[in-house]
């Protein structure tokens, strides 16, 4: 498999693009499983340097102008729970 591809995935990723509510753009591409499921998903976020993308103004090694990488952290695990056993 190739770079960010899900194992079994049998197409080409949905990729989307955007721009946080303060500008900063970025491309989500998401890969599905055999099955059909959204099994992981990429993003990139241009023009960003290295930092937490979203964070607050107020903390060490943040950009609040990019997307809120927690909040979609937390969005795509919630989607996605962990298979019990």
């Amino acid at each position: 498999n190739g770079p960010g591809q899900a194992a079994g995935a049998a197409a080409a990723p949905r990729v989307t693009r955007g721009q946080s509510s303060r500008g900063a753009r970025h491309t989500r591409s998401v890969y599905t499983d055999a099955a059909g499921r959204d099994a992981l998903e990429y993003w990139q976020l241009h023009g960003a340097g290295h930092a937490w993308s979203g964070g607050s103004a107020s903390g060490s090694y943040t950009d609040p102008s990019g997307a809120d990488a927690s909040a979609e952290m937390l969005r795509f695990f919630l989607a996605h729970p962990r298979a019990a056993g």
